[in-house]
């Protein structure tokens, strides 16, 4: 077996997040279980308002029937609670104030992420959000990153390859900053979907944290619908980062490790994902796939889906 990394894996649920864990959390463990010191799952009782709030009564005891059973097969995975009592602590930890919002405007998840990286006890914090898909070696990956990470202080964050290798080492729909060589890419924007840490040097560098609040727009939708309006923690972190003069590094690395992120939820989604789990752990994608962080058409048909995302933006409608 490999020796293990000091990684603690740390994954944030919600009760919302039932339909796909079912097939994507063993894909995770699968990847990272032997591997790392520990898998951590965060679970996140409070519920939003909007789409976040999606499939919550049924989800939620059955994500932790799932959890329960998984246990008995992964002895390193660990589930807490998100504690909202520690509200305070993790105020003064990640802002230097005694509050830390709940949600952000959308109703997305806030404090749960932060509680996710304050629990943490490892040097390394690999975070990963529940929907996404990996392809790769990930304990070479990992240890790769580790390295990077050690050897040059400008990078704040590793991810892996967003999307899988296209023949011509170019990726689409992101802000690259610099090629640092081929599949390797630097980036001045944080991103909480996915990320390789180390813990020390992230609250030396990077807190406390600005406490932003959404833009006029973002307040009133944030009021409107009752989930508060400060800005998402991705958009406040991306500040930091620049503010401070640092990156994140998105590489693919040797033998290579990528990962998917499907941006839509249908049931066609729902239906297939088993079988795109199995295309994207073979590197069976389509060329139109290639260099596509996101899951696009060419893999599922999201059409449904994004008429009703357009039928539910009724608030920007509202504000032109």
């Amino acid at each position: 077996m490999s020796t293990r990394l000091p990684v603690t894996v740390q994954i944030n649920l919600a009760p919302s997040d039932f339909k796909h864990s079912i097939h994507l959390l063993p894909h995770h463990l699968e990847l990272f279980s032997g591997i790392t010191e520990k898998i951590l799952l965060v679970v996140d009782l409070h519920k939003s308002k909007g789409r976040f709030s999606d499939n919550w009564e049924y989800g939620k005891n059955k994500l932790f029937s799932l959890i329960n059973s998984l246990q008995k097969e992964y002895k390193e995975l660990e589930v807490i609670e998100v504690d909202y009592s520690k509200n305070g602590e993790i105020g003064q930890t990640f802002f230097n104030n005694s509050f830390c919002p709940v949600k952000d405007f959308r109703g997305g998840p806030y404090y749960a992420y932060l509680f996710g990286i304050y629990s943490c006890k490892s040097e390394y914090i690999f975070h990963v959000d529940s929907d996404i898909i990996f392809s790769g070696d990930s304990y070479k990956w990992l240890s790769e990153a580790i390295l990077k990470l050690e050897e040059n202080q400008d990078i704040m964050s590793c991810s892996p390859l967003p999307g899988p290798p296209h023949p011509d080492k170019i990726i689409y729909n992101n802000q690259i900053e610099d090629q640092k060589e081929p599949y390797s890419y630097l980036f001045d924007s944080f991103s909480t979907r996915l990320f390789l840490i180390n813990k020390a040097h992230f609250i030396y560098e990077m807190l406390p944290l600005p406490l932003e609040k959404g833009n006029l727009r973002s307040r009133i939708k944030g009021k409107v619908e009752g989930n508060g309006i400060y800005e998402l923690p991705e958009n406040i972190l991306t500040n930091q980062l620049r503010n401070k003069s640092k990156y994140r590094l998105d590489f693919y690395g040797e033998p290579g490790f990528y990962s998917l992120h499907p941006p839509y939820r249908n049931e066609q989604f729902y239906k297939e994902l088993p079988m795109l789990i199995e295309k994207v752990k073979n590197d069976s994608v389509p060329h139109e796939q290639r260099g596509h962080y996101d899951v696009n058409s060419s893999m599922i048909d999201w059409s449904n889906a994004i008429v009703k995302i357009k039928k539910n933006r009724w608030w920007k409608r509202i504000l032109k």
